[in-house]
């Protein structure tokens, strides 16, 4: 957990993170990995996927994750 809330810290500092993610990850009932974990935010939208990198997709959205960090 703690790489993914350093990976989002990162991200609300508009720096994208280096992610292999996979779909699959996001049908999983446990998500186990970091990058299982940043799969099944870019297949719900909470972040965008480019490049192989992940990243915040909007200044709304970075807000809230800036929020609940």
């Amino acid at each position: 957990m703690d790489d993914v809330k350093d990976g989002i810290g990162l991200m609300v500092s508009d720096i994208p993170i280096p992610a292999n993610v996979q779909e699959y990850a996001a049908t999983s009932m446990e998500l186990k990995t970091r990058d299982e974990i940043f799969s099944a935010m870019v297949v719900y939208g909470f972040l965008i996927f480019e490049d192989g990198c992940v990243f915040i997709p909007n200044r709304e959205m970075m807000e809230q994750f800036a929020y609940q960090m």
